[in-house]
């Protein structure tokens, strides 16, 4: 049930692991109205709006506010807006995060910050 990459930016990081959280073409607004009265730490991986943000997660809170976050990507991997932590993909760092777990169902308590 995996979204399509197909001209997703060359940015964005695919990885078969997280197809159904990917929405390569949502704004910010859709990503809110996806998850709109969805469980806590439901998310969705999405492009950021710049060059320097590649990658946005926007997740449900425990509070059940929606929030974006900034994930970003250096030679070493990716890492979360704020943190020293550097991962090889975008799975490691959802999976330490607590939105995922080593099954990929996802639903562990955790979130950014």
């Amino acid at each position: 049930r995996g979204v399509a990459m197909a001209g997703a930016p060359s940015f964005y990081p695919s990885d078969a692991r997280l197809r159904s959280h990917e929405r390569p073409h949502a704004t910010r607004d859709h990503a809110v109205a996806l998850l709109h009265q969805t469980p806590a730490l439901s998310f969705i991986i999405r492009p950021g709006t710049g060059p320097q943000q590649p990658v946005v997660v926007t997740y449900v809170k425990k509070s059940g506010q929606i929030v974006h976050h900034r994930i970003f990507r250096n030679p070493s991997g990716y890492y979360a807006q704020g943190s020293d932590d550097t991962f090889p993909n975008m799975y490691d760092l959802l999976l330490s995060k607590g939105f995922l777990t080593s099954d990929a169902r996802g639903g562990a308590p955790g979130g950014f910050g």
